[in-house]
């Protein structure tokens, strides 16, 4: 199963956002240590370029969830023929402890998206 082509596009992608958030975060913490909006130095200057990258990066993870979940819903629904007793979606969420609440975060993570 885990050889489905949607499965392995959706763990790809979410490898993906992660290390890009990762990314973001690590940045993030240096901006907070280091900021000082009066300075002309060449490290705030260094600084603010490297702004615009990761905020387009943040951006970019951002249009990756919302094509996500998209494929989640289509691969949710693909998959009831694999398992005994799934006649649609819902039988495929139901399959375990993690299939609701991973749809409710690609749905929280689509919305921060909008919103962003």
């Amino acid at each position: 199963m885990l050889l489905n082509p949607a499965i392995l596009a959706l763990l790809t992608v979410s490898a993906v956002v992660t290390f890009l958030m990762a990314m973001a975060a690590v940045f993030a913490v240096h901006v907070l240590r280091h900021w000082d909006i009066g300075s002309g130095s060449e490290r705030q200057l260094r600084l603010e370029h490297r702004t615009y990258l990761i905020s387009t990066l943040v951006a970019f993870s951002f249009v990756a969830e919302i094509v996500s979940l998209m494929l989640f819903v289509y691969n949710a629904e693909a998959m009831h023929t694999q398992f005994v007793g799934a006649m649609c979606a819902t039988g495929v969420l139901n399959a375990n402890a993690w299939g609701w609440p991973a749809l409710f975060l690609k749905i929280a993570a689509f919305f921060a998206a909008r919103s962003g």
